[in-house]
Parts: structure tokens; sequence; C-alpha cells
């Protein structure tokens, strides 16, 4: 995949905006980094009357993906995380967390996972995401 296909794929689904529009998460930059990809992400927490932003938390996020990563793959899996965190972002633990606890990357490396509801299921986990989806 190349670096312009890694963009494609990330700019068709950030900003991600929580169902309730408390948070949001989007990409700022994107470089070549090593073998990956350097993905500075912004957190954005909105103030409870949604006038004004409350803070930003900014972080620079390493992704390596696999080198067998085809795009319609990544294209899936950046799908279901757009699903997923768009009730997690509501979550009231959100505004606790960093960029990097919000993207995970893990499922890109299971090879059994192929469909936008395979990657939704994992990113689901309680291992993951799923305790944010409590009381969202």
């Amino acid at each position: 995949m190349t670096f312009a296909d890694v963009s494609a794929a990330l700019a068709a689904v950030f900003p991600i905006v929580a169902h309730d529009g408390s948070a949001e998460l989007e990409i700022a930059d994107l470089t070549e980094r090593g073998g990956g990809y350097g993905v500075v992400t912004n957190l954005i927490l909105w103030a409870p009357d949604r006038s004004s932003v409350r803070d930003v938390k900014q972080q620079d996020v390493y992704f390596g993906p696999p080198r067998t990563l085809k795009y319609d793959r990544l294209a899936a899996f950046l799908r279901a995380l757009r699903a997923v965190l768009a009730r997690a972002l509501a979550h009231p633990r959100v505004a606790q967390l960093l960029p990097h606890e919000l993207l995970i990357w893990s499922p890109l490396t299971k090879r059994s996972l192929r469909t936008e509801e395979d990657y939704a299921t994992a990113l689901r986990a309680r291992t993951r995401l799923g305790p944010l989806l409590d009381d969202a």
C-alpha cells in the first residue's frame, strides 16, 4: 500500500465524532516513518453546551500496518473503527484518555479478520474499546 492509499483511507473516515457530539478524534497530520506512519491526532472535547472547546489532546501515534495489508482490509477496519468510536467517544471516561488509547490498531494483525463486521466485533472486545461502550 502506498502513502497516498493510507492517506485516502484515513481521510475517508476522519474526523470521527461522538454520536452525542461531545468529542471528536481527528487526524492533523500523516507522515511516513520507519516502514510505517506517524499519525498526529487531536482528541477534541467539547463543552457540555457544545458552544466551545473544553480541551484538545494532541498526540503523535505510530501506525505500522502489516506488510501484507491490502487497501480493502484497511478501509473495512477504518469503517468499523468509525462506527465503534462514534459510541465510545461519548463515554465520560474519554476525557481522561489520550488518542493512542482510542486508536486500537491490533485487529489489523489478525489475518482472519476481513470484513467491517469482523473488525467491529474485535474492536468491541473488553480488552479493546468495549469498556467505553458501557453507558455510552
